[in-house]
């Protein structure tokens, strides 16, 4: 695989390329469908990979994302989040179910106490009351804004 431009193949502006996501992308399908994005960028320009998705192989999944540059990455398993974070420090990280469906096409739906992004704004937990709430993960509890 040669490595793409900034942000994925190509030096074109974000609004004229054409984003895509990679479900699966440690997988045989997800190696698969790589081979045909680096066949591709030779040829369009325009291609941006905006999200990875991974269910294991972690560090395939780093080597992937400082490759290709994607915005965001999904991972599986919570624990591996830090690991994650600290490898891909541009990249933001989502986790467990809600994270892999959060890949799927980032649909805005309105703000929750939960410590993530629901409206697509890039502010977290804001427009939900006004004061301090708690967000629940499999490790306790932190605290949020609302």
């Amino acid at each position: 695989m040669q490595a793409p431009g900034p942000r994925g193949p190509g030096n074109g502006s974000r609004s004229s390329q054409r984003g895509v996501v990679v479900l699966g992308c440690t997988g045989s399908i997800g190696e698969t469908t790589f081979q045909v994005l680096d066949n591709l960028a030779k040829q369009d320009q325009s291609l941006h990979v905006v999200a990875l998705s991974a269910g294991g192989r972690i560090e395939r999944l780093i080597e992937l994302a400082e490759l290709w540059r994607p915005e965001a990455v999904c991972i599986a398993v919570p624990e591996d989040r830090q690991r994650v974070q600290t490898a891909l420090p541009d990249c933001e990280v989502f986790c467990g179910e809600d994270g892999l469906t959060a890949c799927d096409g980032f649909e805005p739906k309105a703000e929750s106490c939960n410590g993530v992004d629901d409206d697509c704004d890039g502010a977290t937990d804001e427009e939900t009351g006004g004061g301090v709430c708690e967000v629940a993960t499999p490790d306790g509890t932190c605290p949020g804004t609302s």
